[in-house]
Protein backbone atom coordinates (compact mmCIF):
# COMPACT_ATOMS: atom_id res chain seq x y z
CA UNK A 1 0.00 0.00 0.00
CA UNK A 2 1.26 3.81 -0.57
CA UNK A 3 1.66 5.15 2.81
CA UNK A 4 2.01 8.62 3.61
CA UNK A 5 4.84 9.12 6.44
CA UNK A 6 3.23 9.99 9.42
CA UNK A 7 4.59 13.41 9.87
CA UNK A 8 1.69 15.49 10.96
CA UNK A 9 0.79 13.90 14.15
CA UNK A 10 0.23 17.30 16.22
CA UNK A 11 -1.59 18.83 13.35
CA UNK A 12 -5.71 18.47 14.36
CA UNK A 13 -7.69 19.08 11.52
CA UNK A 14 -11.41 19.49 11.03
CA UNK A 15 -12.79 18.00 7.81
CA UNK A 16 -16.71 19.42 6.40
CA UNK A 17 -17.62 17.47 4.02
CA UNK A 18 -21.05 15.89 3.31
CA UNK A 19 -20.16 13.06 0.49
CA UNK A 20 -19.75 9.92 2.17
CA UNK A 21 -16.91 8.92 -0.43
CA UNK A 22 -15.53 12.53 -0.35
CA UNK A 23 -15.03 12.23 3.81
CA UNK A 24 -13.57 8.55 3.32
CA UNK A 25 -10.73 9.39 1.18
CA UNK A 26 -9.93 12.73 2.47
CA UNK A 27 -10.02 11.39 6.01
CA UNK A 28 -7.88 8.22 5.48
CA UNK A 29 -5.11 10.97 3.48
CA UNK A 30 -4.91 12.65 7.04
CA UNK A 31 -4.72 9.82 9.22
CA UNK A 32 -2.06 8.90 6.44
CA UNK A 33 -0.35 12.09 6.91
CA UNK A 34 -0.66 11.52 10.82
CA UNK A 35 -3.04 14.05 11.24
CA UNK A 36 -5.93 14.08 14.17
CA UNK A 37 -9.30 14.08 12.03
CA UNK A 38 -12.39 15.31 13.33
CA UNK A 39 -15.67 15.02 10.56
CA UNK A 40 -18.43 17.42 10.28
CA UNK A 41 -21.07 16.52 8.11
CA UNK A 42 -22.44 19.91 7.02
CA UNK A 43 -21.87 23.99 8.07
CA UNK A 44 -23.52 23.92 11.26
CA UNK A 45 -21.84 20.93 12.78
CA UNK A 46 -18.95 22.72 11.54
CA UNK A 47 -19.44 25.86 13.28
CA UNK A 48 -20.38 24.16 16.40
CA UNK A 49 -17.05 21.90 16.62
CA UNK A 50 -14.86 24.74 15.35
CA UNK A 51 -16.31 27.28 18.07
CA UNK A 52 -15.93 24.92 20.78
CA UNK A 53 -13.03 22.38 20.28
CA UNK A 54 -9.22 23.61 19.23
CA UNK A 55 -7.96 22.99 15.44
CA UNK A 56 -5.05 24.12 12.92
CA UNK A 57 -6.84 23.92 10.31
CA UNK A 58 -10.29 23.44 8.35
CA UNK A 59 -11.04 21.78 5.46
CA UNK A 60 -14.51 23.05 4.44
CA UNK A 61 -16.42 22.13 1.52
CA UNK A 62 -18.63 24.99 -0.21
CA UNK A 63 -21.81 23.33 -0.33
CA UNK A 64 -23.77 21.53 2.00
CA UNK A 65 -27.12 20.76 3.45
CA UNK A 66 -28.55 22.87 6.28
CA UNK A 67 -25.29 25.73 5.92
CA UNK A 68 -23.07 26.10 3.21
CA UNK A 69 -19.30 26.56 3.76
CA UNK A 70 -19.11 30.01 2.88
CA UNK A 71 -21.71 30.98 6.31
CA UNK A 72 -19.72 28.73 8.30
CA UNK A 73 -16.72 30.65 8.13
CA UNK A 74 -18.31 33.65 8.17
CA UNK A 75 -19.58 32.32 11.01
CA UNK A 76 -16.90 31.54 12.84
CA UNK A 77 -14.33 34.35 11.31
CA UNK A 78 -17.50 36.72 13.52
CA UNK A 79 -16.95 34.40 16.69
CA UNK A 80 -13.27 34.58 16.17
CA UNK A 81 -13.32 38.31 16.42
CA UNK A 82 -16.09 37.98 19.18
CA UNK A 83 -14.32 35.55 21.69
CA UNK A 84 -10.73 37.12 20.90
CA UNK A 85 -9.94 33.63 19.86
CA UNK A 86 -6.81 32.78 17.41
CA UNK A 87 -7.33 33.01 13.58
CA UNK A 88 -8.04 29.05 12.38
CA UNK A 89 -7.00 27.90 8.82
CA UNK A 90 -9.94 27.24 6.92
CA UNK A 91 -9.38 26.10 3.34
CA UNK A 92 -12.41 25.80 0.90
CA UNK A 93 -12.80 21.98 -1.12
CA UNK A 94 -14.14 22.83 -3.97
CA UNK A 95 -14.44 20.99 -7.49
CA UNK A 96 -14.49 24.84 -9.53
CA UNK A 97 -11.44 26.92 -7.96
CA UNK A 98 -12.31 29.48 -10.67
CA UNK A 99 -11.82 33.15 -10.15
CA UNK A 100 -15.20 33.62 -8.73
CA UNK A 101 -14.67 30.79 -6.25
CA UNK A 102 -11.31 32.74 -4.97
CA UNK A 103 -13.16 35.68 -4.54
CA UNK A 104 -15.84 34.59 -2.56
CA UNK A 105 -13.81 32.45 -0.75
CA UNK A 106 -11.57 35.64 0.19
CA UNK A 107 -14.41 37.32 1.48
CA UNK A 108 -16.15 35.03 3.68
CA UNK A 109 -12.71 34.85 5.27
CA UNK A 110 -11.17 31.92 3.60
CA UNK A 111 -7.04 31.11 3.22
CA UNK A 112 -7.77 29.42 -0.27
CA UNK A 113 -9.20 26.47 -1.53
CA UNK A 114 -8.15 22.59 -1.94
CA UNK A 115 -9.23 21.23 -5.55
CA UNK A 116 -11.54 17.98 -5.36
CA UNK A 117 -10.91 15.39 -5.55
CA UNK A 118 -8.07 15.55 -3.36
CA UNK A 119 -4.81 14.29 -4.09
CA UNK A 120 -2.21 12.99 -1.25
CA UNK A 121 0.76 15.35 -2.81
CA UNK A 122 -1.59 18.90 -2.66
CA UNK A 123 -3.13 17.37 0.97
CA UNK A 124 0.87 17.19 2.16
CA UNK A 125 1.75 20.42 0.89
CA UNK A 126 -1.52 22.19 2.27
CA UNK A 127 -1.65 21.12 5.62
CA UNK A 128 2.60 21.96 5.63
CA UNK A 129 1.82 25.68 4.49
CA UNK A 130 -1.55 26.20 6.82
CA UNK A 131 0.28 25.08 9.74
CA UNK A 132 3.71 26.09 9.32
CA UNK A 133 5.92 23.09 9.52
CA UNK A 134 9.46 23.34 9.11
CA UNK A 135 9.37 21.37 5.82
CA UNK A 136 7.03 23.88 4.02
CA UNK A 137 8.76 25.57 0.74
CA UNK A 138 9.19 29.49 1.09
CA UNK A 139 6.62 31.54 -0.21
CA UNK A 140 8.81 34.72 0.15
CA UNK A 141 11.00 35.74 2.46
CA UNK A 142 11.02 33.62 5.80
CA UNK A 143 12.58 35.63 8.00
CA UNK A 144 10.45 36.55 10.71
CA UNK A 145 7.12 37.33 9.68
CA UNK A 146 6.23 40.25 11.88
CA UNK A 147 8.87 41.68 14.39
CA UNK A 148 6.69 41.02 17.53
CA UNK A 149 8.97 43.59 19.81
CA UNK A 150 9.15 46.62 17.38
CA UNK A 151 4.70 46.08 17.06
CA UNK A 152 4.39 46.40 20.54
CA UNK A 153 7.04 49.03 21.12
CA UNK A 154 4.60 51.12 18.58
CA UNK A 155 1.41 50.35 20.57
CA UNK A 156 3.31 52.15 23.65
CA UNK A 157 4.21 48.49 24.94
CA UNK A 158 0.21 48.12 25.66
CA UNK A 159 -0.61 44.24 24.79
CA UNK A 160 -3.96 44.89 25.05
CA UNK A 161 -3.48 47.57 22.16
CA UNK A 162 -1.29 44.99 19.92
CA UNK A 163 -4.36 42.52 20.43
CA UNK A 164 -6.96 44.97 19.70
CA UNK A 165 -4.38 45.96 16.41
CA UNK A 166 -3.94 42.48 15.76
CA UNK A 167 -7.61 42.06 15.30
CA UNK A 168 -8.08 45.02 12.79
CA UNK A 169 -5.37 43.61 10.79
CA UNK A 170 -7.17 40.39 10.03
CA UNK A 171 -10.01 42.28 9.47
CA UNK A 172 -8.60 45.01 7.01
CA UNK A 173 -6.28 41.27 5.18
CA UNK A 174 -10.18 39.78 4.02
CA UNK A 175 -11.45 42.67 3.47
CA UNK A 176 -8.69 43.43 1.05
CA UNK A 177 -7.55 40.16 -0.19
CA UNK A 178 -11.72 39.45 -1.62
CA UNK A 179 -11.11 43.10 -3.20
CA UNK A 180 -7.95 42.10 -4.52
CA UNK A 181 -8.96 39.11 -6.06
CA UNK A 182 -11.94 40.68 -7.64
CA UNK A 183 -9.61 43.12 -9.00
CA UNK A 184 -7.39 40.88 -10.61
CA UNK A 185 -10.61 38.83 -12.20
CA UNK A 186 -11.69 42.56 -13.73
CA UNK A 187 -8.13 43.01 -14.80
CA UNK A 188 -8.78 46.40 -13.09
CA UNK A 189 -5.08 47.55 -12.20
CA UNK A 190 -6.33 50.88 -10.08
CA UNK A 191 -8.37 48.89 -8.13
CA UNK A 192 -5.50 46.72 -6.89
CA UNK A 193 -3.23 49.24 -6.66
CA UNK A 194 -5.99 50.97 -3.96
CA UNK A 195 -6.48 47.86 -2.49
CA UNK A 196 -2.81 46.86 -2.33
CA UNK A 197 -1.78 50.28 -0.94
CA UNK A 198 -3.73 49.72 2.10
CA UNK A 199 -2.67 46.80 3.52
CA UNK A 200 0.97 47.99 3.12
CA UNK A 201 -0.28 50.67 5.53
CA UNK A 202 -1.70 47.81 7.74
CA UNK A 203 1.28 45.72 7.62
CA UNK A 204 3.87 48.67 7.80
CA UNK A 205 2.17 49.74 10.82
CA UNK A 206 2.58 46.36 12.42
CA UNK A 207 6.17 45.66 11.36
CA UNK A 208 5.51 43.11 9.01
CA UNK A 209 8.53 43.55 6.35
CA UNK A 210 7.93 40.64 4.19
CA UNK A 211 4.18 40.95 3.71
CA UNK A 212 4.50 45.23 3.68
CA UNK A 213 7.06 44.38 0.43
CA UNK A 214 4.77 42.08 -1.37
CA UNK A 215 2.00 44.68 -1.09
CA UNK A 216 4.26 47.25 -2.42
CA UNK A 217 5.03 44.85 -5.23
CA UNK A 218 0.63 44.43 -5.66
CA UNK A 219 0.77 47.91 -5.62
CA UNK A 220 3.46 48.90 -8.36
CA UNK A 221 1.99 46.04 -10.54
CA UNK A 222 -1.52 47.74 -10.16
CA UNK A 223 -0.31 51.22 -11.41
CA UNK A 224 1.93 49.69 -14.38
CA UNK A 225 -1.55 47.65 -15.78
CA UNK A 226 0.86 44.37 -15.10
CA UNK A 227 -1.99 41.96 -14.19
CA UNK A 228 0.01 39.04 -14.96
CA UNK A 229 1.96 38.87 -12.42
CA UNK A 230 -1.17 39.73 -10.01
CA UNK A 231 -2.12 35.92 -9.63
CA UNK A 232 1.35 34.92 -8.73
CA UNK A 233 1.99 38.01 -6.02
CA UNK A 234 -1.50 37.36 -4.28
CA UNK A 235 -0.30 33.25 -3.94
CA UNK A 236 2.51 34.96 -2.55
CA UNK A 237 0.91 37.33 0.15
CA UNK A 238 -1.89 34.55 1.41
CA UNK A 239 1.22 32.84 1.69
CA UNK A 240 3.06 35.16 3.90
CA UNK A 241 0.21 36.20 5.69
CA UNK A 242 0.43 32.87 7.24
CA UNK A 243 2.80 33.56 8.97
CA UNK A 244 2.00 37.41 9.84
CA UNK A 245 -1.35 35.66 11.26
CA UNK A 246 0.59 32.83 13.30
CA UNK A 247 2.66 35.52 15.01
CA UNK A 248 0.55 38.67 15.56
CA UNK A 249 -2.85 36.59 16.24
CA UNK A 250 -2.70 32.89 16.74
CA UNK A 251 -0.10 33.23 19.13
CA UNK A 252 -1.47 36.42 21.41
CA UNK A 253 -0.50 34.69 24.80
CA UNK A 254 2.97 34.94 24.20
CA UNK A 255 3.13 38.62 23.38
Amino acid sequence: MDVISPEFGKVRVLLVEDNPVGAKVARRLLELLGCEATHAWDGQQAYDAATTGQFDLVLMDMQMPVMDGLQATMKIRAHEAAAGKQHVAIFALTANGTDDDSEMCAGAGMDGHLAKPIEKESLRQLVTRATGSAEAPACADKKLAVDLDKALERCGGDRELLAEVAAACEESFAANSALLHAAARTKDGMAVYRAAHSLKGVFVYVCAEGAAKLAQSLCEAGQQGDMDRIPTLLDALACEYFDVSRLLVGNKPEL
